[in-house]
């Protein structure tokens, strides 16, 4: 009798005794192609989305005409996935797993998407295009630089995405409001392959014709203007996904802590291009500890905006 209880205790401790699942790793960049299933052609104009595990939207674009998608400098992802929509195709989701990335955290996929028959195709939305497309460069959560020129010559303000609207107006213009403001996209500079180019400059790259008249402005925004590169993120509890209050977070490497706030959240200002660990302490009291100490690589010194959640557990 107690052979058979002692092998279920052994098979217990076996199982706790696992390493626990890595819930979040850094994407440096994530390119491909999409192609029709049934004819193994590229296809052009689909969505390409990058979603966490709670389906959070990190990164957006469109495939070009030979069927090439590319997303640049995403951060890091909990349990990132990729979706695949169009008005012509069947959704396509996929997760991405940490040992389909390469030393640099890249990747490249080739996505096969299935066409639906003609009699069961959606009607385009009431969106036009152009903004839905303008809309894909301004994703929740990231940055955009607003750029203004004064006498002294081109600054720049950081803005926060926490909600945003495309709008066409009546005279044919496009229409930016964010967080409740509205702002000229001929100003406007959104992230592109580790910088800041301008939106229209993008926009006028996917159509035929330019749908925005020449700005005036830099393609791209000069380094020196940039804020300085920020790694920030919030501390939860693994098993309920509470935010943890009174948590210290240390970044390697700069002396720097903080301590996290009632909504669990932490930032660090980072003034040198490197690779950094958070190292995070429970509250006093606590059991918990940090599940994971991921490296966090940081390539330039300016402009960067990084989310990484860290997780604590029993």
């Amino acid at each position: 009798m107690k052979r058979f209880i002692f092998i279920p205790a052994i098979l217990t401790f076996l199982c706790l005794a696992q390493p626990t699942e890595s819930v979040e790793f850094q994407v440096e960049k994530v390119s491909g192609t999409i192609l029709n299933s049934a004819t193994h052609t590229p296809v052009y104009d689909v969505k390409v989305e990058l979603l966490s595990g709670n389906n959070t939207l990190k990164d957006s674009t469109y495939t070009d005409k030979t069927g090439y998608f590319e997303m640049v400098s995403i951060g890091y992802v909990w349990k990132p996935k990729i979706r695949v929509t169009s008005r012509n195709f069947q959704l396509f989701i996929r997760k991405l797993q940490p040992d389909e990335l390469d030393s640099e955290n890249q990747t490249v996929l080739n996505i096969l998407i299935d066409p639906i028959p003609e009699n069961e195709r959606v009607p385009r939305m009431d969106k036009t295009d152009m903004e839905s497309r303008a809309e894909t460069f301004l994703i929740k959560g990231n940055v955009f630089y607003y750029a203004t020129l004064i006498d002294s010559g081109l600054s720049a303000e950081r803005v926060i995405i926490r909600s945003r609207e495309a709008m066409k107006m009546d005279n044919g213009t496009l229409n930016l409001r964010v967080n409740g403001t509205d702002y000229d996209p001929v100003r406007c500079y959104v992230p592109q392959i580790g910088q800041y180019e301008n939106l229209t400059s993008i926009m006028n790259d996917y159509f035929d014709d330019p749908v925005f008249a020449p700005s005036g402005l830099p393609v791209f925004l000069p380094n020196e203007i940039l804020e300085p590169s920020i790694i920030f993120g919030t501390v939860r509890d693994k098993e309920t996904g509470s935010p943890i209050f009174g948590a210290e977070v240390k970044l390697s490497g700069t002396g720097n802590q903080r301590i996290t706030d009632k909504s669990g959240k932490f930032v660090f200002q980072v003034l040198s291009a490197g690779t950094y660990t958070l190292h995070v302490s429970p509250p006093l009291r606590s059991l918990s500890k940090q599940m994971n100490q991921p490296e966090i690589k940081i390539n330039n010194e300016r402009g960067v905006w990084l989310r990484s959640d860290q997780y604590l557990v029993q």
